[in-house]
């Protein structure tokens, strides 16, 4: 049996719509995990993608406010 981030990545190796990543620099996956997808992701290259500020693992429930002003603006842009 695969494992699901394998199984992840064979969707993201392909996937070209717009990707965008959101961390903490507080979080211990911050500031660099954003890369790999960026190099993997086709959707990813060229993306906003943003580190916030004050926040930890859970984005939304840490900085909701900056998360969600962060990502709305995104959505707004692409669907433009």
């Amino acid at each position: 049996m695969l494992s699901g981030n394998w199984a992840a990545w064979q969707v993201l190796d392909d996937f070209t719509r717009p990707f965008l990543t959101l961390y903490s620099d507080q979080d211990a996956v911050a500031p660099e995990e954003w890369r790999p997808f960026v190099a993997r992701v086709p959707g990813a290259v060229g993306q906003p993608h943003t580190i916030l500020a004050g926040g930890g693992h859970f984005l939304q429930e840490d900085v909701p406010a900056a998360y969600t002003d962060v990502l709305v603006s995104w959505l707004k842009e692409i669907d433009a």
